[in-house]
């Protein structure tokens, strides 16, 4: 088998754009998702008035991490329920080469 390079030999040419990027991005990608998130958390009660997280520390704490947990399982399911039932998860996508002897 021949060995292909996937890339260009030619020298990058041009303003590569990222370097000077990367303190705003970081602030876009890092700051940006939780600005909407930080008032209900606070709102809900879910941190203390430094901004810790409350955690297991408050009343029914136990309770409260397994329902979390439930849901977020629950919601899992159901997407991969979804996915599965439209025919997202199919047998030729993934790992093609194992149903297939010609490619073995």
């Amino acid at each position: 088998m021949k060995a292909r390079s996937l890339f260009s030999p030619d020298p990058a040419r041009g303003w590569v754009p990222w370097g000077a990027l990367a303190p705003l991005l970081l602030i876009v990608f890092m700051a940006a998702p939780v600005l909407p998130t930080d008032a209900p958390v606070m709102q809900w009660g879910l941190v203390d008035d430094r901004g810790n997280p409350i955690g297991l520390r408050s009343s029914g704490g136990a309770m409260s991490l397994e329902r979390g947990l439930g849901v977020g399982v629950a919601i899992t399911s159901a997407i991969v329920g979804t996915t599965w039932a439209a025919g997202g998860y199919q047998s030729r996508a993934f790992a093609g080469a194992y149903f297939v002897p010609r490619d073995l």
